[in-house]
């Protein structure tokens, strides 16, 4: 599929098609648990995480980094004591991971 674009000055076409960029999925994350303090290095597995524009850990948004389309970097922000879903959001949807993040006391 190709895109034309047509102006007053002509018709230009482009052989690079858009693309459908399927939804996310989360299959696991790595540790388990954190201090509410936050701060901890999180690892989240899945496919289709190259275009994440976000993760929250119940909730509350994460500084993260996109390291492959199958792996996200997130450090878990500051959160109270207790279970917590971690989300990540792509261009293409969302997708919470399976199991809970667990706020602990050190």
């Amino acid at each position: 599929m190709s895109l034309a674009v047509t102006a007053q000055g002509g018709t230009d076409t482009t052989s690079d098609p858009f693309r459908f960029v399927g939804p996310p999925t989360a299959t696991g994350f790595s540790p388990l648990t954190g201090l509410p303090a936050g701060g901890t290095l999180v690892g989240i597995t899945g496919t289709d995480l190259s275009t994440t524009t976000g993760v929250t850990f119940g909730g509350v948004p994460a500084t993260f980094a996109v390291l492959s389309a199958t792996q996200v970097a997130a450090i878990a922000p500051t959160h109270s004591l207790g279970a917590v879903s971690i989300t990540v959001i792509t261009t293409g949807g969302s997708a919470t991971a399976p199991g809970v993040f667990l706020y602990l006391l050190g």
